[in-house]
């Protein structure tokens, strides 16, 4: 009797470790990268051929720009076009989506610019250059108080690049601020164009973090993209504005 139970209880675990999901059984080993290993000819081909639609598609022509502009504190040429871009997309977004708010004003950061534009052919890799990261571009609510703090810190960063807004600095002080030509109320609720990246925190932006954000999805560099090819298909070149937005008085040592 003994023998008949232990041969039904085994058969009864030989049932159901069947009806396990068969497990998988992973083995490590230490290899050393070095110039014993040989190359894989099919993944070389893969990395060849990736790598040459790649460098097709950042050669490709999409405008032209009229000047060399570069991106300086506290501000220039680059940084105005870039928060002119930034303004023309979200409203364009805006007028798209409805619902979405309209923005009141730009703000870029300066660091969020790694490259120059060269005057001549504007190709898609020049772009990435000069924008490589995927921020998108989002509007932020805020009132009065809160855009008067984001503003001394632009102050205190020595200048970032806005559009539909102006600073007087005098004395490494702000002084003045103006928002589509009016100075700022308080109590009123204004919305800004700005990246993600900036939104959530990011150079030390911390007034904005926690802030009602609507987010586009649209990474920066490709709205630029999209801005240079509606020019181009009007017969444009990229211009760079030239109105004064951030003017210093006075002594003005900047810390960056």
């Amino acid at each position: 009797m003994a023998e008949i139970k232990t041969i039904f209880i085994t058969a009864l675990c030989l049932v159901f470790c069947a009806a396990l999901p068969a497990q998988n059984i992973t083995t490590y080993a230490n290899v050393r990268m070095d110039s014993a290993i040989v190359a894989d000819a099919e993944m070389n081909r893969l990395i060849a051929l990736y790598a040459d639609s790649m460098s097709n598609e950042m050669g490709r022509v999409i405008g032209t720009s009229a000047t060399t502009m570069v991106a300086k504190r506290p501000e220039s040429d680059l940084m105005r076009l870039l928060s002119d871009i930034l303004f023309d997309r979200m409203a364009k977004y805006s007028k798209e989506h409805f619902g979405f708010p309209y923005p009141d004003m730009a703000l870029a950061n300066v660091g969020g610019m790694r490259a120059k534009l060269i005057e001549g052919e504007i190709t898609i890799g020049n772009i990435f250059e000069i924008s490589p990261f995927d921020n998108c571009m989002v509007i932020v609510e805020m009132n009065g108080l809160t855009l008067q703090k984001m503003m001394k810190h632009v102050v205190d960063r020595s200048g970032e690049a806005l559009s539909h807004a102006k600073i007087n600095i005098i004395d490494e002080h702000l002084t003045y601020v103006t928002v589509n030509g009016k100075f700022i109320d308080p109590n009123m609720t204004y919305y800004v164009a700005t990246l993600d990246y900036i939104a959530e925190g990011g150079d030390n932006f911390s007034d904005l973090k926690g802030q009602r954000m609507f987010d586009t999805g649209i990474v920066f560099h490709d709205a630029i993209i999209s801005y240079v090819k509606e020019k181009t298909s009007a017969g444009e070149k990229i211009v760079a504005p030239t109105d004064e937005r951030i003017k210093v008085l006075g002594e003005y040592h900047a810390p960056y």
